[in-house]
């Protein structure tokens, strides 16, 4: 009767074993699960939804595992289950001697010619005496032997182990001075010479800012009163506007608000209110302060004021401070910078980049403030007209530069990790008139432990898993233990045989 083999993917989980089974067509059915599955049917649950599946189908299903857990998980469901398929394909063929003819062995009756009646005629005869002892006493000592010979080779050659080795894996960093010069191209570049390209930009940039400088103005003019005293026995007509003031510190004058006349006697008083020239606090005297008369009247009459002045007061306001004109003509500037810089990136080629600390200003057309400082405002604009250069440096040779100094900066032993060379642009270290500009470019990568197997695989052969552990760590550049994976699982000893010892290098930087 026939027979379909399944053989399973390892990555294959209990979904996909069952659709492969329904697929089948075949009355007997081998399903072959592989040694290392990712995702082992070992629970007698999941071995029933299988067998449910055949029975479903008319089909006898039989397992080939090498792990017990699996077959046990089989046969506590009914299934019949085998550690090789030599075994199960024995099982489902259900053959016979094979010196019997093929429909025989089908079990079917036939009809022997006469070769095959001499040939069984021949076989069923009895054999010699000595011949029988003979095959007693030399092939059963031979099929030991071979049965031994068998079982140590199998000692030595079956067993595998699967070690997982984690390099170790280190940064490095390399600083390359390099001079981009827009006169050298690629065939005369050399050295830590690149070619460069001069960028230029023009342009104007307007802004303004709230001033921060504060200063106080005169607002309000004091008032009061003063006494006007005839000195001479003639009458006084005192007209309005008549300035008086202070005699001593600081001179502040006064002046009349209405006119009055004084009679004509010694010691004759009028009171007149007065208001000072100038707005301010100064203009708040003390009393008896005022005691000069201006003017024509100043022989005939005598002033004081008898009360203090008030009135006079300041308001703050804002003002240009010297501060306010640099921090103004700084932000514009860096405005420029900024303009300039985006211009040029959109000037460059595919193959080059922008030392964006190379855009300087190499000249100012025009520069005009709205303000002074020390101005009365609320608010100072500024525009400022320059010209700004900057260097575009070929990337290419300038990352070969740096791709080179890398490479002979890895440690002996390794080599760098794919993936991980980041270039970048580092420190302008100067700018001359013709648009060289000498500038770093930085290197960094990871470079990780190139090991060399043969010898410390070969020393390890033959021993327990933790002594080979422990070697291996100390011979080779790992960062950390390493992972060993001997088979059969109970086996608790490297193989023998170096062709055995599969290796795997995990160059995971995360685990």
């Amino acid at each position: 009767m026939s027979f379909e083999t399944i053989l399973v993917p390892r990555h294959a989980g209990l979904d996909t074993i069952i659709h492969l089974v329904r697929q089948t067509t075949a009355p007997r059915v081998l399903l072959v699960l592989p040694r290392n599955m990712k995702n082992p049917v070992h629970e007698p649950v999941d071995m029933g939804r299988i067998k449910q599946v055949a029975t479903d189908m008319n089909a006898t299903l039989g397992v080939v595992s090498l792990s017990g857990g699996v077959r046990e998980a089989a046969r506590s469901v009914g299934l019949r289950a085998f550690a090789t398929q030599v075994q199960a394909k024995l099982f489902f063929k259900n053959e016979r001697p094979w010196w019997l003819p093929k429909q025989t062995r089908l079990g079917q009756q036939t009809v022997l010619s006469e070769a095959d009646k001499a040939a069984m005629n021949r076989r069923m005869k009895p054999k010699p005496r000595w011949l029988t002892y003979g095959y007693r006493y030399v092939t059963i000592p031979l099929f030991v032997a071979t049965l031994a010979l068998l079982a140590v080779t199998a000692f030595y050659a079956l067993p595998s182990a699967t070690i997982v080795l984690k390099p170790e894996i280190r940064p490095i960093q390399i600083v390359q001075a390099i001079v981009a010069d827009p006169r050298a191209d690629e065939e005369s570049a050399g050295g830590a010479t690149v070619p460069g390209r001069l960028l230029l930009y023009t342009d104007k940039w307007r802004a303004s800012v709230e001033t921060t400088g504060r200063i106080e103005i005169p607002d309000q003019s004091a008032r009061g009163l003063v006494t006007f005293v005839n000195r001479v026995p003639q009458a006084a007509s005192i007209p309005a506007g008549t300035r008086v003031s202070t005699s001593t510190g600081e001179r502040i004058v006064f002046q009349t608000l209405q006119s009055a006349e004084l009679p004509a006697r010694v010691g004759a008083e009028v009171d007149i209110e007065v208001v000072a020239v100038e707005p301010g606090s100064e203009g708040n005297v003390a009393g008896d302060r005022i005691n000069r008369v201006e003017g024509a009247l100043a022989n005939q009459l005598n002033v004081r004021n008898l009360f203090a002045l008030t009135g006079g007061a300041n308001r703050v306001a804002p003002t240009v401070s010297p501060d306010d004109v640099t921090r103004l003509r700084e932000h514009i500037l860096e405005a420029l910078h900024g303009q300039a810089r985006a211009n040029m990136q959109s000037q460059l080629n595919i193959e080059e980049f922008l030392a964006e600390d190379s855009v300087r200003i190499v000249a100012i057309y025009a520069e005009s403030q709205s303000h002074f400082a020390g101005e009365e405002t609320a608010t100072l604009a500024m525009e400022i007209r320059a010209e700004l250069h900057g260097t575009a440096v070929n990337e290419n040779i300038a990352l070969t530069l740096v791709n080179e100094q890398l490479a002979a900066a890895v440690p002996e032993g390794f080599e760098i990790l794919d993936g991980t060379i980041q270039p970048r642009i580092g420190r302008l270290l100067g700018v001359d008139g013709q648009g060289r500009v000498s500038l770093e470019m930085i290197g960094e990568a990871l470079v990780i432990a190139d090991l060399q197997l043969q010898q410390p695989l070969s020393d390890i052969t033959g021993q327990e898993t933790e002594i080979a552990t422990y070697y291996l760590n100390e011979q080779l550049l790992l960062r950390d233990l390493p992972e060993v994976h001997v088979w059969p699982e109970r086996r608790d000893r490297i193989p023998y045989l170096p062709a055995r010892i599969y290796t795997s290098i995990n160059r995971d930087l995360e685990n």
